[in-house]
């Protein structure tokens, strides 16, 4: 996430009250009764599937730099990850911190849901319904290559073995460049902030808090979680007018509607990384669509030939001037749920696409959300498909 031109920083809100007007995204609420006499609110989402009623929303705007973060520090805290991988897969007996949702007594991968009328909607991710889903959006969507990605972006490498902590490898696309596909479907996802944000950021007013999403329908994208969710305060991020903010490609800029998170995400303020990702609901399709990213198949079984494909990373980092900056680079590790990667990054990267192209597709294999010890890193792509899906 980047703030005005702020370096990236992991980040504490303190909560504000906020006025939020937004298109529906999905059906009025009705309340329903079990058999077992249990009571739920319900809305039925635009592709049908049931999203139960949770909790209020929170909201939070004003931002403040936390303290930094040691390699000792971020060690421990996955350490404790690993701990509660184990425990969501029945390894362990409970939790030392955090815990799943829990629908109907069976703790599931759940979503998070920003919508319209001020309250959190969850949902799980599983069963026949899910199978409808999966082979819906296949349906229209080209077979995954199993070719080693040659191909290179224009103006990027296809090979660079950069470490993230040495010289910096990024190049910065063209104007032409840009308005092409398939950069023409990352975005730039920026909130307004107040004169008191930017202020507490020590950086000059107006400013914006500002990620990179990835497009992977015409009004859809995916984007980290860090950057519509303050886990400090448990609550969503919304901008200075009380919306929540906008996407932009090079020609112009289209409204998030709604906003959906990983019901993991909330165990500390520190980044698990192989939860950190969300999905924005757009109003409509950002100006002059050509086309947007695929969602990869290959997962944690399919380590090797992740690491055969030539990857690439692009996005809008706040120590660059403004525009779309990134680079080709390699795999280099896949496990936990995530991949990690020599990708030279900065605060605004957050949120974009780790991708290979094969032919004219562009298959994103992972989020980026942040730095580990030894490499960039973000959630696999194809250990949350079903999750992105579910949500199209």
């Amino acid at each position: 996430m980047k703030r005005g031109l702020s370096l990236l920083g992991l980040l504490s809100l303190a909560p504000v009250t906020l006025a939020c007007e937004g298109a529906p995204s999905a059906s009025e609420p009705e309340v329903r009764v079990t058999a077992s006499g249990a009571v739920s609110t319900v809305r039925v989402a635009a592709n049908g599937r049931e999203l139960v009623r949770v909790g209020e929303v929170r909201r939070v705007q004003r931002l403040a730099v936390a303290p930094p973060v040691t390699d000792e520090e971020i060690e421990r805290i996955e350490d404790a990850r690993t701990e509660r991988v184990a425990v969501r897969r029945g390894v362990l007996a409970e939790a030392p911190s955090g815990q799943a949702l829990d629908f109907e007594g069976k703790p599931l991968r759940g979503v998070l849901s920003d919508l319209d009328d001020g309250e959190y909607y969850g949902a799980p991710v599983e069963g026949a319904e899910m199978d409808d889903l999966r082979a819906a959006y296949e349906a229209g969507r080209p077979v995954e290559g199993a070719q080693k990605g040659e191909s290179v972006e224009p103006g990027a490498p296809a090979r660079v073995y950069k470490s993230v902590r040495g010289a910096d490898g990024r190049t910065k696309k063209t104007t032409a460049e840009r308005n092409a596909f398939p950069f023409t479907a990352i975005l730039e996802y920026t909130m307004p902030m107040s004169r008191e944000a930017c202020e507490g950021e020590g950086v000059a007013y107006p400013c914006s808090s500002l990620c990179t999403a990835t497009l992977i329908d015409p009004d859809h994208a995916t984007t980290a979680a860090h950057c519509v969710y303050s886990r400090d305060d448990d609550a969503w991020i919304y901008a200075d007018d009380g919306s929540r903010g906008e996407v932009c490609n090079g020609t112009g800029c289209v409204n998030v509607i709604s906003r959906h998170r990983s019901a993991d995400y909330d165990d500390t303020l520190f980044s698990d990384f192989s939860e950190d990702f969300a999905v924005l609901d757009l109003a409509g399709s950002p100006p002059d669509y050509e086309g947007d990213f695929t969602l990869s198949t290959l997962d944690m079984g399919d380590g090797a030939t992740i690491k055969s494909k030539a990857h690439y990373n692009f996005g809008y980092p706040g120590d660059k001037p403004a525009g779309l900056w990134g680079m080709g680079c390699s795999v280099n590790y896949v496990g936990d749920d995530r991949l990690g990667y020599d990708c030279d990054t900065s605060g605004g990267h957050s949120g974009g696409p780790v991708y290979y192209r094969s032919g004219d597709t562009r298959y994103q294999t992972a989020i980026h959300t942040g730095s580990a010890v030894f490499h960039n890193t973000g959630p696999a792509i194809g250990e949350i498909r079903d999750w992105i899906i579910s949500l199209l």
